[in-house]
C-alpha cells in the first residue's frame, strides 16, 4: 500500500501529520524517525511522478519446512483494492524477484528515499502468469538466521498472513471507460516486478495459498543456520545491555 501524497495547497506540517496518521505508513518498519523522513520525502516529491517504484498488496503464501512459498499474488485484469488494473501482459512470466522479511524492508529506499535504509533479503524467487492469475514462487535463505526467522513468521500467521509484490512502473495508463466505470483510475500497462514480501494489508483480489510443500521426515538439519556478521554484531549489542542492566538492578531493592 502506497503513501498518501500531499494535495494542492497542503502545507508540510499539514501533510506529515496526515501521513504519520494513515495506515500505510504505520504498517511501515522503521523508527518514528525513520517514518518522518519518508513522510517529508513524500511531500518534496508532489506534483510529480519521478517516483516509479511503487508496492502492491496482494497475496496469502503457503510455507513448506523447507523455507518454500507458493502463492497467487494478483488476480490480472481486474480493479483491485487501489482502484488499479494489471494487465495480463504487463511484465513477462518468470520475472525474477527478491523477497523481503517485512513491508517490502529490501526496498525502502527506493520507495522512501534514503530515510529509511534497505535490509537485506530473505529470499527469492519469481512471479509466473498462470491465466488470469500471477503466481509467487519462492524460496526463503534457510541457511541464514533472518531467513529461517522470516519463513517461521510467516508460517506462523498462516491463512492470516498477506503479501504484496514491489515493482517499477515503466507504462501508467488512464483506464477505458468500462474500466473506469467499475472503479479503475490506473491501468498499470508495463511493470518492472523487484521484490515480493509479506505485509499487514493486502490490496489485491482473489488472492490465496495455493500448496505448501513439506520437508521429509527422513531429512533432518545436520548444521545450524549461518549467522551474519549483522546478526553478530546485533547480538553481542543486545547481551552487552543485558549485562549493564543486570549491574543496575542489583543496586536497586524492592518491596
Amino acid at each position: 500500500m502506497p503513501l498518501p501524497k500531499p494535495t494542492t495547497g497542503e502545507t508540510r506540517s499539514d501533510f506529515v501529520s496526515r501521513c504519520m496518521a494513515d495506515p500505510a505508513t504505520k504498517e511501515m518498519q522503521g523508527t518514528q524517525e525513520q517514518k518522518v523522513a519518508a513522510c517529508e520525502s513524500q511531500f518534496d516529491a508532489k506534483g510529480s511522478e519521478d517516483s516509479d517504484i511503487e508496492a502492491k498488496a496482494l497475496a496469502t503464501p503457503t510455507l513448506a519446512d523447507q523455507g518454500q512459498v507458493e502463492a497467487i499474488v494478483a488476480t490480472l485484469d481486474t480493479v483491485d483494492r487501489d482502484y488499479d488494473v494489471i494487465p495480463r501482459d504487463a511484465f513477462p512470466s518468470g520475472a525474477k524477484v527478491k523477497m523481503s522479511s517485512y513491508d517490502h524492508s529490501s526496498i525502502n529506499a527506493l520507495r522512501y528515499g534514503p530515510g529509511l535504509p534497505d535490509q537485506p533479503p530473505v529470499g527469492k524467487g519469481a512471479i509466473f502468469i498462470e491465466g488470469d492469475k500471477a503466481i509467487f514462487r519462492g524460496q526463503y535463505f534457510m541457511d541464514t538466521i533472518a531467513g529461517k526467522e522470516a519463513f517461521l513468521t510467516a508460517k506462523a500467521m498462516g491463512a492470516e498472513q498477506e503479501w504484496s509484490f514491489g515493482y517499477r512502473k515503466l507504462q501508467v495508463d488512464r483506464p477505458s471507460s468500462e474500466l473506469a466505470a467499475k472503479g479503475a483510475k490506473r491501468v498499470l500497462s508495463k511493470l518492472g516486478p523487484l521484490e515480493v514480501s509479506p505485509v499487514l494489508l493486502a490490496g489485491g483480489v482473489g488472492t490465496r495459498t495455493v500448496a505448501m510443500k513439506a520437508a521429509s521426515d527422513e531429512v533432518k538439519e545436520t548444521t545450524p543456520p549461518v549467522e551474519t556478521e549483522a546478526e553478530r554484531k546485533a547480538k553481542q549489542a543486545t547481551a552487552d545491555m543485558g549485562q549493564k542492566m543486570a549491574l543496575i538492578g542489583s543496586t536497586l531493592g524492592r518491596r
